[in-house]
């Protein structure tokens, strides 16, 4: 990826942000109710050049470089309310694109990304099974024929799983229950055997988390992602990736959630006193803005970190663990601060609330990051 835009390019992208947020926010409260997923809002992500961002610019991408994708996603996230999208755009551009990108040939590069760059193909990455995401419980399987592989099996909270036009398909293709026998397959979700099925969430409702049955789905050859047995190498460099990037627009909706508090609490009053009086009251909003500083530096050294090739796996989970609480404990603080109206349906921050715990589960549960980062500190 290539280096960073000038400040003209930067302020130019906040004022187009600046300009949509209206269309971003339309119909969210139905949109959220009704569980439906904001293509209006894809395709505009797609105009402002939001997907493009980690595609080759040889194949129709602009590549700016991670700390840019990094700065961009931050507005987005302060512009766009609709966290929902925000989870489905990193999913997709972080678990799958980046994967694409990183393993896959030119045949494949010049059929996909064009399509990636408009908006056209929305991706998936399918891994975790009933029985869990590690690889002895993966029991999806890829038989040979003649000509390509035939999947069989099912694939469990998949993000974009039913909106997505391909899905990254990780399968066994032997016996051994290791990593070693994994391989990673395009499958086009409109191939005859693939069914999925929407969940009901608790949060970020209008990204569409699915269940993936595949019965009989024939992949051909050239459809296998970087090589066969190389499934779980391209699993923990999306992983990796994703988890570094996929919270990067949270830091700008944690500073959106701190300034609405603040004018709310400087116009507030109870008990015939300002709200902003009582040290409870401040003292969220202090952890608030701590938590947007320590968020935002965070994200620009792991971006930089891979725009130089040298994250690490343990800081890619030190990242999704901190940012994923930093957002639930600063969507709490509002809540707090708004009292009764924050509880109300209507309200952003009930929404935000719901939206916030997810992040504590997609991409490996807050208990998972701990587990893998003290695994490397022992």
């Amino acid at each position: 990826m290539s280096d960073q835009q000038s400040p003209d390019a930067l302020a130019r992208f906040e004022g187009e942000l600046a300009q949509h947020a209206y269309a971003f926010a339309d119909g969210l409260f139905e949109s959220d109710r009704d569980q439906v997923f904001n293509r209006e809002g894809w395709g505009l992500c797609a105009r402002l050049g939001i997907q493009a961002m980690n595609l080759p610019e040889a194949h129709g991408g602009s590549a700016v470089g991670y700390t840019e994708a990094a700065h961009r996603l931050e507005r987005l996230g302060y512009h766009c309310r609709d966290n929902g999208l925000l989870l489905s755009l990193g999913a997709h551009m972080w678990g799958f694109q980046s994967a694409v990108v990183r393993f896959g040939t030119e045949q494949q590069l010049d059929s996909m990304v064009p399509k990636l760059v408009r908006g056209a193909m929305i991706g998936g990455l399918a891994v975790t099974e009933p029985a869990g995401p590690e690889p002895s419980a993966i029991s999806t399987f890829a038989q040979e024929t003649q000509t390509g592989f035939l999947l069989n099996g099912t694939k469990r909270y998949v993000t974009n799983g039913n909106t997505a036009d391909v899905l990254l398909v990780i399968a066994k293709t032997g016996r051994d229950d290791s990593f070693l026998g994994l391989s990673a397959f395009l499958v086009d979700a409109r191939t005859p055997g693939v069914s999925a099925i929407r969940e009901s969430t608790m949060g970020v409702r209008t990204s569409g988390v699915s269940t993936i049955r595949l019965e009989d789905v024939f992949v051909p050859f050239n459809y296998v992602l970087g090589g066969r047995n190389q499934g779980w190498r391209i699993f923990n460099h999306a992983m990796n990736t994703e988890r570094a990037m996929i919270l990067a627009p949270t830091v700008g909706t944690i500073c959106r959630l701190l300034e609405s508090c603040t004018a709310f609490v400087r116009t507030r009053s109870t008990e015939s006193r300002r709200l902003g009086s009582f040290q409870s009251v401040t003292n969220r909003l202090a952890d608030m803005a701590v938590d947007l500083r320590a968020c935002s530096a965070l994200v620009r050294a792991l971006a930089n970190d891979l725009d130089h090739d040298r994250l690490s796996r343990s800081g890619s989970c030190e990242a999704k663990l901190f940012l994923s609480d930093a957002w639930v404990r600063s969507s709490m603080n509002a809540l707090a601060i708004h009292g009764g109206l924050g509880y109300l349906t209507q309200s952003d921050i009930e929404r935000e609330v719901r939206d916030s715990f997810a992040s504590q589960i997609y991409s490996g549960t807050s208990d998972m990051q701990r587990n893998l980062i003290a695994s490397w500190l022992l």
